[in-house]
């Protein structure tokens, strides 16, 4: 009698399950569909006024002649765009310091081409600054670059470290997303992931290593923070 009552729920179980099966299947329960976005908390963006709605606020020049330019008349969501010219300068970059409790697992946002004059070795990147952090080799600042286009020619310093996401020329006349795992891109070029510093920076770019070369690049919606909350998707448009 034991032996026979322990093989009793094992052959319920499959018309069990069936039923419930059928059930669920009738509901649509099993129908394929995309997984919906997790909705982002208003507290998981480290980054302010990552969609410009709010002027330059938030924001300051990271190079000599930049200024932070807020454009009406390209954007991808509300009304207003970064906008960065890069003429006679041989860069055009703005920073925004960050505060976050961690650093940003991951980074993502939007860019759109205008213009793209002769090659001169333009290139759009962005980037993130950690000031004062222990890295165990006494330099102050570190950079982890990031370019998303366009080319580049690595400067080879300790302190700065290169996680390409695109080494061609951009596409030009769309929004273009853009996202990168950056404490994987620490933990890859630098050995770890810092804790602590003095100041940490995220940079927007758009850079030169030669003559002739000019652009003019909008940026909109940035992200950074923990990659489930990340609201941008890269087929978006």
């Amino acid at each position: 009698m034991r032996a026979r009552d322990r093989r009793r729920p094992e052959r319920l179980a499959v018309p069990v399950l069936t039923v419930v099966a059928v059930l669920l299947a009738s509901c649509g329960a099993f129908e394929e569909s995309e997984p919906l976005p997790t909705a982002t908390p208003a507290n998981a963006n480290v980054v302010r006024n990552g969609g410009f709605e709010a002027g330059p606020e938030g924001w300051e020049p990271d190079a000599a002649l930049a200024t932070v330019d807020v454009a009406q008349a390209r954007v991808r969501a509300g009304e207003r765009s970064l906008r960065l010219s890069l003429g006679e300068a041989p860069d055009v970059a703005v920073r925004q310091a960050l505060t976050a409790p961690a650093m940003p697992e991951y980074i993502s946002g939007f860019f759109f081409v205008d213009g793209w004059g002769p090659d001169g070795g333009q290139h759009i990147e962005l980037l993130v600054r950690v000031r004062g952090a222990d890295f165990g080799d006494g330099y102050e600042v570190h950079e982890l670059r990031m370019p998303i286009g366009g080319t580049v020619t690595p400067l080879p310093l300790p302190t700065i470290g290169y996680a390409f996401l695109d080494r061609d020329a951009p596409a030009r006349g769309r929004w273009v997303y853009f996202g990168y795992p950056v404490t994987t891109g620490f933990q890859a070029e630098f050995g770890r992931v810092p804790a602590a510093w003095d100041a940490l920076e995220l940079v927007l770019a758009v850079r030169r290593d030669a003559e002739g070369g000019s652009a003019q690049v909008h940026f909109d919606e940035l992200y950074a923070g923990p990659l489930r909350f990340n609201p941008n998707r890269p087929d978006a448009d």
